[in-house]
């Protein structure tokens, strides 16, 4: 029994990336590799005004950021569009993104920030103001939904 090499099986993966771009690119358009995005009409209900930086028990390096998530509204919903909840403390050059799927189903939908920290040595001050933004994507669309300050408190 023939094994293939590992150079043959290169080769034809190789091959086959290039005959499948070929054939889905403008040029040609045979195969349509994308998926419709879908999208939805969606508004929000709550979005946090406050935000938390805080101790961390048993580290002495690090400080927890803690924000509460946006409750947003969905109907009509197609496909699988994305929101994102953005949050920046620019004093802090600090981003942290969270992501949410929406489907036909999605009627209340919650999106929030992932569990972060912060370097304890950056913190200097009691308090931040930071921006929260959320964003309906799908494909190439993009639509804010909100865009506002955030106060970031401090506790020791």
């Amino acid at each position: 029994m023939d094994v293939p090499s590992p150079d043959s099986i290169a080769y034809l993966t190789a091959g086959i990336l290039v005959v499948a771009t070929i054939l889905s690119g403008p040029g040609v358009g045979l195969l349509d590799l994308t998926r419709d995005a879908g999208w939805g009409e969606v508004s929000t209900e709550s979005v946090p005004e406050r935000a938390l930086i805080e101790s961390i028990p048993d580290s002495e390096t690090r400080m927890a950021f803690d924000i509460e998530p946006a409750t947003l509204r969905a109907s009509n919903v197609t496909g699988s569009p994305v929101v994102a909840y953005k949050v920046h403390i620019p004093a802090l050059q600090f981003y942290t993104t969270g992501i949410t799927f929406l489907d036909a189903d999605s009627e209340q939908p919650t999106v929030g920030a992932p569990e972060t920290t912060l370097p304890r040595n950056e913190i200097a001050n009691e308090s931040y103001t930071g921006t929260v933004t959320l964003e309906l994507r799908a494909g190439e669309r993009v639509e804010t939904l909100y865009a506002g300050n955030v106060t970031v408190e401090v506790r020791e």
